[in-house]
């Protein structure tokens, strides 16, 4: 018996154009419930839920590659040559590829792209897979979950080209129940930031002490994407004058000469009694009390 409320949203498929995107959109849709089922597992107290929560986790993950391949074609996730009718595709009465060769695909056609990291974490979870649908006995509860972490920020991270490709944001919600769930378990957060680093590297950050961590999630992955500023953890995303006006002490914005956002606020940084107006995205200082 798992215990929590799962996030339940009511999923109204968009109509497509000759069913292009219908497949993949369905496959989109039952990889995050493996993905939220996973998640409740791997929170639970309770025997064989870290088996339970392996089995979701490697299922939604395959369920993700399958259903980017499928919004380009439904072949493609098909073994032989024949395509399966609407009515065979609907009761399962196909032969799909499995994991590896699903994710194999989607790098041969430029779909997805996996580093040594993401290529580990998905070996991992294969082989974790194996190990409980063979010997679910032998499994019990992993003294340590990190392959299991590394499993679901791949996931996360190909979710996240999912909506970027489809726009659908607004009839798949990011899973910010799940998250939470996975940011409050012992060691997720440092294999969550680890598989970001790269980005965040290449990213744009806000680079003042105004601005230290996700106003959202509150970790330290917020970044500068145009005029927003956009957590890569948590997928948050502000606007960055709406943020400027909620920190600059009497509300007063202006154009960052060097950045060119909305960034300038009037602040008492550096002497408390002494207002300056400073660059919360590049750090840029107007006439800093202490220039």
């Amino acid at each position: 018996m798992l215990h929590g409320s799962r996030e339940s949203f009511s999923i109204v498929v968009p109509p497509m154009a000759e069913g292009k995107y219908h497949y993949g959109t369905e496959l989109f849709h039952s990889a995050r419930e493996h993905f939220k089922a996973a998640v409740e597992f791997l929170s639970a107290d309770e025997e064989h839920s870290h088996s339970f929560g392996i089995l979701h986790i490697a299922i939604a993950l395959e369920l993700l590659a399958k259903a980017r391949l499928a919004s380009k074609d439904l072949q493609l996730i098909v073994r032989g040559r024949r395509k399966p009718t609407d009515a065979e595709f609907r009761i399962g009465a196909f032969q799909s590829i499995g994991i590896e060769e699903a994710f194999e695909s989607l790098e041969t056609l430029g779909l997805a792209h996996l580093d040594d990291s993401q290529r580990f974490a998905l070996t991992s979870i294969r082989n974790l897979r194996n190990s409980v649908v063979h010997f679910l006995e032998q499994t019990g509860r992993l003294a340590s979950l990190e392959p299991v972490f590394g499993a679901a920020s791949l996931f996360l991270d190909i979710h996240e080209l999912e909506l970027a490709d489809w726009r659908a944001s607004d009839v798949f919600p990011r899973l910010n129940y799940s998250l939470n769930l996975l940011t409050r378990m012992k060691g997720f957060v440092p294999v969550r930031m680890a598989a970001l680093r790269s980005k965040l590297v290449a990213s744009m950050r806000p680079c003042s002490a105004h601005m230290d961590e996700c106003y959202q999630c509150l970790q330290d992955a917020a970044t500068i994407s145009g005029e927003d500023i956009v957590c890569l953890y948590c997928g948050a995303s502000y606007a960055v004058h709406i943020v400027a006006e909620e920190m600059s002490r009497d509300r007063s914005v202006s154009v960052c000469p060097q950045c060119a956002l909305h960034s300038i606020i009037a602040c008492t940084q550096c002497r408390p009694d002494t207002i300056s107006h400073e660059c919360f995205c590049c750090g840029y200082s107007v006439a800093h009390p202490c220039g």
